[in-house]
């Protein structure tokens, strides 16, 4: 079935696409998994080029540059499962051939021998089009398609009928998890024997059994993401709410602001998250040097200071962080970044030292400020270091935000009521609060071992051909369950929006919506200090989103609400 050459890879023209989101609003950010597979790749003699789709529907409105909680054709086309379904299987449908053309001009693909699809993870309708326009390409066009870019097993709503989308022609092959060494590896087998068993992520299909799924990888090679040819005049910030309003301060949109990871996967082990799983037990990260000296670079060559650390955690260890922190001084880098942090082991003079490495930002997760959900998800955390060095890095000059979980298994009001009493009390440490629905995801410790952390009757659901709007209430959520001995999953879900409900209006009333990176960076650029980025706080509820508002249901499905209509 695979549309294959005897020429060898490096002799072929490879691209590799964004596909575009149909749900997730433009970032203005560049692709950080793009840059680092074609870095990848070309360090290895690969002739590959990259192209941002996703930025070039934006920025030509093809499709809103602000999609969640709306619904638009495409979207709906994408979302007509049983209509799309007939044009996975031959079917004719000018519509989608439509779309799917006019998603493609936007790049050039004749001399391109493989190409490449990148999917945006969680995105259902986008992962559809993913896959109208890779079988539009090899039916069209008689090319390789290799699908990938749903990195985590959580977001991966096409998993469960692979088969069916390769029977019908949408990929040659599928790769889960990071694609950069998978791809050399593919590769490379193909070229050879043809043995596919060692291609860490690969999920083929051969002629004469069932489906085979080697494991994902989920560290990274030690490479600099290069961004050449990639849309970089497209990489802004676009007008504000919904793209009718202007952005919050002139030259908001003027900031560049590049993806970069210090480190690969994190030493926490929270039992809710995907790093608690096994795929993610290996922490590996960039000598300091090396990472000053290739940020340097980008800085050079792009005409940019403003730098977003995709880590999972920047202080991995407080070695780590302050040889980081050093290594950006002593090179006089002279940029702002953001990246996350754990609230452990950190102090003043070390959090000093972090700011003046030009960290403007530092996203905190917390989840729960309940003791007994503290244990629960074996966060670690220490209520009154925490707080402690909320205050610290408040006085560092570092803007604060903070990750919230609401609806935890087994969560009471009494667990509610001690997260909103920790952020009434550090509220002037606080600036922002990042406020999410709990969700069973795939690979955590929480997942594969449900009735140690008192979870049953754990069921999947939401997948591309089984979609069930009453049950589903989040983004990611692929699974239902009961807790033991606690409430149903009919309860659980009006508990999970009760609690989510609480925590947002005291996100609203505390003013604790705050601001986009791209906004942040401007600030502190014009301003300097923090009290001057604060003082500015918006107070637009736009700002605090609302999974369970018009933003967050419509934004996942065209169904109504699940459950906004049992909860006044």
């Amino acid at each position: 079935m695979t549309a294959e050459s005897s020429t060898p890879f490096k002799e072929q023209r490879l691209k590799i696409l964004r596909c575009p989101s149909l749900m997730y609003n433009y970032s203005g950010i560049p692709p950080f998994g793009l840059a680092t597979i074609t870095a990848m790749l070309t360090q290895h003699g690969y002739q590959i080029e990259q192209d941002d789709l996703d930025a070039k529907c934006a920025a030509d409105e093809l499709f809103p540059r602000h999609r969640w909680g709306k619904q638009f054709p495409a979207k709906d086309l994408m979302l007509d499962i049983q209509r799309v379904r007939r044009y996975w299987e031959g079917g004719d449908d000018p519509a989608v051939d439509d779309i799917i053309e006019e998603v493609l001009s936007y790049t050039e693909l004749d001399d391109i021998d493989v190409v490449l699809l990148s999917c945006i993870e969680g995105d259902d309708a986008a992962a559809i089009m993913a896959l109208c326009i890779g079988k539009h390409i090899r039916d069209t066009m008689n090319k390789m398609v290799i699908l990938g870019g749903e990195a985590f097993p959580h977001m991966m709503p096409i998993k469960s009928e692979l088969a069916y989308f390769y029977e019908n022609g949408c990929f040659d092959y599928y790769i889960q998890g990071y694609g950069e060494v998978p791809l050399l590896n593919l590769f490379e087998a193909l070229e050879s024997d043809g043995v596919l068993d060692n291609v860490n992520g690969l999920v083929y299909f051969p002629e004469d059994g069932d489906s085979i799924e080697n494991r994902p990888l989920f560290t990274r090679p030690e490479v600099i993401p290069d961004f050449d040819g990639l849309p970089m005049h497209l990489y802004y910030r676009f007008p504000d709410d919904w793209g009718n309003q202007a952005t919050e301060d002139a030259g908001t949109e003027e900031i560049l602001v590049l993806p970069v990871k210090l480190n690969f996967c994190c030493p926490m082990n929270c039992a809710f998250c995907i790093s608690s799983g096994d795929a993610f037990t290996k922490v590996t990260w960039m000598k300091p040097d090396v990472v000053a000296n290739a940020i340097k670079g980008l800085v050079e060559k792009y005409d940019t200071r403003y730098f977003m650390f995709a880590d999972d955690l920047f202080n991995i260890s407080r070695r780590f962080a302050e040889q980081m922190a050093d290594a950006f001084i002593r090179h006089d880098l002279d940029i702002m970044w953001s990246d996350c942090a754990y609230l452990r082991n950190l102090d003043l003079p070390l959090l000093q030292k972090i700011r003046k490495s030009g960290a403007i930002r530092l996203v905190w997760g917390v989840e729960s400020t309940s003791p007994k959900m503290q244990k629960l998800i074996g966060k670690g955390i220490k209520m009154d270091e925490a707080q402690q060095i909320l205050k610290w890095s408040h006085q560092a000059g570092i803007y604060n935000s903070v990750e919230i979980i609401a609806g935890l298994p087994h969560e009471t009001d009494e667990d509610i009521e001690h997260t909103i009493e920790f952020l009434h009390r550090n509220r002037p440490y606080i600036d922002q609060m990042y406020l999410n629905p709990f969700s069973l995801i795939t690979g955590s410790r929480m997942e594969k071992m449900p009735e140690k952390y008192g979870i049953t009757n754990v069921q999947p659901v939401a997948t591309i051909f089984q979609r069930n709007p009453d049950e589903v209430y989040s983004w990611i959520q692929r699974y239902t369950f009961d807790e033991v001995d606690g409430l149903p999953w009919k309860s659980k879900i009006r508990q999970i929006e009760e609690s989510y409900r609480r925590l947002h209006q005291v996100q609203l009333e505390l003013n604790l919506g705050g601001h986009d990176l791209h906004f942040l960076f401007h600030r502190f650029n014009k301003f300097k200090h923090k009290h001057l980025v604060s003082d500015f706080q918006t107070s637009r509820e736009h700002q605090g989103f609302d999974y369970f508002g018009r933003d967050g249901q419509r934004g996942h499905s065209p169904a109504k609400s699940v459950v906004s209509n049992r909860i006044n």
